[in-house]
Order: C-alpha cells, then structure tokens, then sequence
C-alpha cells in the first residue's frame, strides 16, 4: 500500500508539474503574443502618424504655393494687360500705317493717271 502510495504521490506531483509546466508556457506564450500586438500596433501607429505628417506637409507647400499665386496675381495681371494693350498698339499702328500708305498710293495714282481739269 506505501507503494502504491507513493507511486500515487510521485504521479500526482508529475501531473502538478506537468500542469505548471503548461500553464507558464501559456502564459509566456500569451505574453509574447500581447508583446507582438503592441509592437505591430506601435508601429502602425508611427506609420500612419508620418504619413499624416508628409499629407500635412504636401498641403501646407500646396498651399503655400497658392497664396503666392494670389500674391503675385496683381503684379501678373498688369504685365499682362501692359503686354496686351503694347500689342494692340503695335498691331493697330501697323494697320494704320498700311491703310495710309495704300490711301496715299491710291491718291498719287488718281493724280498722274488723271491731270488737273
């Protein structure tokens, strides 16, 4: 009977350990997978975090780029319309000058084709 005693003690204290055994490889196992989570959770965060930032930092330049458009807007327009009206006057002077010159041509050619009455 002590042996079957003792046997019985020597397998329970075996299962025991078996037990403990088990139950801290859970638990470092559950350990690793929670480490594992906040690791990918961190770095999910700092990424989106960055990209958030490089967004930012893309409208603020986008931005930055309209608001000196709309600065220098008044200046553009007035080099322009300068531009425009330099033309025009050079055009329309050009124009002038040849229908003056044709009316000229037409007046001197009614002259020597005709002579005075």
């Amino acid at each position: 009977m002590r042996e079957a005693r003792t046997r019985w003690d020597k397998e329970k204290l075996e299962r025991e350990q078996e037990a403990k055994e088990q139950a801290e490889a859970v638990k470092k196992q559950r350990q690793r997978e929670k480490e594992e989570f906040e690791y990918a959770f961190a770095r999910e965060q700092e990424q989106r975090k960055n990209s958030l930032e490089d967004e930012l930092r893309t409208l603020e330049k986008e931005m930055t780029a309209l608001q000196e458009a709309v600065d220098s807007f008044p200046q553009k327009l007035e080099s322009d319309v300068q531009a425009a009206v330099k033309e025009t006057s050079e055009r329309l002077t050009a124009d002038f000058e040849k229908s003056k010159a044709l009316l000229e041509a037409k007046f001197q050619g009614g002259r020597t084709c005709c002579p005075a009455r």
